[in-house]
């Protein structure tokens, strides 16, 4: 694949160029010459790899480090896949128990901050649900509700529930009783109380 060039200087080794020249032919001829034999042993060079044992036990073994890692994803996203349907469909069933209650729900913080409200009808509520959430007792309820609802959050802190404390509300429909029952919920990172 390459060209050969011998240089010799102006009118000198005349003979010794004719000789090269002759001898470069001859082995280009015949498939068993010397030519022939160090071609094939340069190529040989340039396309055989050698790669070392280890780096071949390497290789396999990151590979299948890879499809273990890659098992163990699909795996965990099966996993994930199956929770997330089951929290759905515990969802949709805590809603529809919700639903099915006549009664409003309301959960506050020890700030007396309303956090969820739930109730069958809009009409019931001192202020629509969005202008619930976030405000606190006295911002929503007059004082002497706020008393009464003060004293059964106070009763359910100190012994776990609270029933039958009542006000009366002024609602654009008219005055309403409501009467409370209140419940204790145990954050989720506190074990319950026995």
């Amino acid at each position: 694949p390459n060209n050969l060039y011998f240089a010799a200087g102006k009118g000198r080794n005349a003979d010794l160029l004719v000789a090269l020249d002759q001898h470069l032919t001859s082995w280009r001829r015949d498939p068993d010459s010397i030519y022939f034999a160090a071609l094939h042993r340069a190529m040989a060079m340039h396309h055989e790899v050698l790669l070392p044992h280890w780096a071949l036990w390497s290789l396999a073994g990151g590979g299948a480090v890879m499809l273990l890692l890659l098992a163990l994803s699909l795996l965990l996203r099966g996993q994930v896949a199956q929770r997330t349907a089951a929290l759905q469909e515990n969802t949709r069933h805590l809603q529809a128990t919700l639903d099915a209650i006549p009664d409003m729900l309301f959960e506050v913080d020890t700030a007396e901050r309303y956090l969820e409200v739930h109730a069958p009808r809009a009409d019931l509520l001192a202020a629509p649900r969005e202008q619930l959430l976030g405000k606190t007792l006295s911002e929503v309820l007059p004082p002497d509700a706020v008393d009464v609802c003060r004293s059964a959050l106070q009763e359910a802190r100190s012994v776990g529930w609270s029933n039958g404390k009542q006000f009366e509300l002024s609602l654009p429909q008219g005055k309403r009783w409501f009467e409370l029952s209140v419940s204790r919920k145990t954050p989720a990172n506190e074990p319950e109380a026995r």
